[in-house]
């Protein structure tokens, strides 16, 4: 009797311990079950599917559309029919820049320092890249704040956008992008109605390109301007190449342009930059005549 009762308080003792075993793997599927399900919730298949490619290009919608600070939708004040890049048309008077901002990097900083443009319609520093562009600070209304602080607090008509040149000598092209597409749609929330023009990272020079120390490429410059004209039609907004009208023949920076690292631009460079932007604003009339243009020319 005494042996019976031994292995029955064993074999009790198994099934209990059985039993807190399902307890917890059963905890353990719930738990898992819950946290996938919030993950699923949170995460967006365009989410997912973005991390996969080498180049990110932002989901977004097929008409132009901006964001306010509230997250409202609202319609951009481009027509539908934008062209892009913007083409040449008469000349605006320097007067236009009374309205204008410059956001950018070491060569929109030139445009300050040279005097082309009043230094107090450019926020730029040395330091600021496609990577720190929305908390680099700068002074602006006599105090000094982000620039995506500074945009929301001012008003303009018209806003430059030029980030990537001093980053494409050690980041790679799909990365410079995805930078780029963060700031620009943080711009885009705080702009209101103002036109946004990307303008194309310039070329650099054949020493630049076969340079020991930092070279960049003028294919991925080409590779990472693409992406940028793309964007642009995406997103509504306007696109400048004048990564084209700087070139070459040879497809190159010509040398008497750059500045001895063959990628920055001389004093005199950007007197020509200065009558571009003035000759490749926006107006309806241009869009119209550039419409026009392109319809007499399918027609032929």
């Amino acid at each position: 009797m005494g042996e019976y009762t031994a292995v029955r308080g064993k074999r009790r003792k198994k099934r209990r311990v059985r039993y807190h075993f399902e307890l917890v793997l059963l905890a353990g599927i719930l738990i898992f079950v819950f946290m996938f399900y919030r993950y699923m919730k949170t995460t967006s298949l365009e989410d997912v599917l973005s991390k996969s490619g080498s180049i990110v290009v932002p989901a977004g919608v097929s008409d132009p559309v901006v964001q306010d600070d509230s997250g409202n939708q609202t319609a951009s004040n481009l027509p539908d029919e934008l062209v892009n890049p913007v083409p040449e048309g008469q000349p605006a008077g320097e007067e236009y820049f009374d309205s204008s901002l410059f956001i950018g990097d070491s060569i929109i900083y030139g445009l300050g320092t040279y005097n082309i443009i009043p230094e107090a319609k450019v926020y730029s520093t040395l330091r600021m890249n496609v990577s720190n562009a929305a908390t680099e600070t700068v002074t602006a209304d006599g105090g000094e704040r982000s620039v995506i602080e500074a945009v929301r607090e001012e008003s303009f008509e018209n806003i430059y956008v030029m980030l990537g040149t001093n980053s494409l000598s050690y980041m790679s092209v799909s990365d410079i992008y995805l930078d780029f597409t963060k700031f620009a749609d943080k711009l885009k929330s705080v702009s209101g109605d103002a036109r946004v023009f990307i303008i194309s990272v310039t070329p650099v020079t054949r020493g630049k390109e076969e340079s020991i120390e930092s070279p960049v490429s003028n294919q991925n410059i080409d590779e990472y301007n693409s992406l940028l004209l793309e964007y642009a039609d995406r997103y509504g907004m306007l696109y400048l190449d004048l990564n084209s009208y700087l070139k070459g023949s040879d497809g190159y920076l010509p040398s008497e342009l750059a500045e001895n690292d063959g990628m920055h631009l001389k004093s005199d460079t950007y007197g020509i930059i200065k009558d571009y932007l003035l000759t490749h604003t926006y107006t309806t009339e241009l869009v119209g005549s550039a419409l026009e243009d392109s319809a007499d020319g399918a027609s032929e």
